[in-house]
């Protein structure tokens, strides 16, 4: 839990680091493949990877909230028309599947970025804690049964990545080489940032996290 945490602040201040080679949430390229990505983790993985070959789109705003999102009419086109459709699996974006299956693009290609990743089950006394501070709101999709954050894992953040790469190279055969390019540097770095925190939690002096999220009690 500690590394996990650790790992999500410093992946917070390493942004500027990821990011300075990729798009901004609002820059496209005009040419190369269409990539939709939900989520901000997922974005930035993927416009590493897609460098200057790819046109890599967030689809939900910051501050968004990902369970009860509803896609509106204009996403669903966005996406229908997309070359790839990134999200993190059902326990996230819940509804996701129902919009995949409401799609007539047969070539499009959906990429789960949960999939080869063993989810951890949240546990009994944090369930009911989200269901006592969600007892007011009318939708119940908050509450999971497993926790979906998968990318606060540096492990599980460099499958993402090869989750990722594997599709890009199947809807874009031409330039596998330079996305396994791509997506080496940024494993590489990602193993030097887990390396960093691991020395740094190996070194502290005290075993106790405070965190000030959302419905999370440590």
């Amino acid at each position: 839990m500690k590394k996990t945490l650790c790992f999500l602040i410093a992946v917070l201040l390493a942004l500027p680091l990821f990011g300075c080679s990729g798009q901004s949430a609002d820059d496209s390229n005009n040419d190369g493949i269409t990539i939709i990505a939900t989520l901000f983790p997922q974005y930035d993985f993927a416009r590493q990877i897609a460098g200057d070959k790819g046109n890599v789109e967030l689809l939900l705003d910051p501050g968004v909230e990902t369970h009860s999102y509803d896609p509106t009419p204009a996403d669903k086109i966005k996406i229908n028309n997309a070359d790839v459709f990134i999200y993190t699996g059902e326990y996230m974006e819940t509804w996701a599947e129902t919009l995949i299956a409401d799609l007539n693009n047969t070539t499009l290609k959906v990429v789960d970025v949960s999939s080869g990743i063993t989810l951890e089950k949240v546990a009994e006394h944090e369930h009911e804690d989200e269901e006592e501070v969600h007892s007011d709101e009318a939708t119940e999709t908050h509450i999971h049964e497993y926790d979906p954050h998968i990318w606060t894992d540096p492990q599980n953040a460099k499958i993402m990545v090869n989750t990722i790469l594997e599709g890009l190279c199947e809807i874009d055969e031409d330039n596998t080489e330079y996305y396994k390019s791509n997506a080496k540097k940024y494993i590489d770095e990602l193993d030097r940032l887990d390396n960093e925190i691991q020395e740094v939690v190996d070194s502290s002096k005290h075993n106790t996290i405070y965190f000030g999220g959302r419905f999370k009690k440590i």
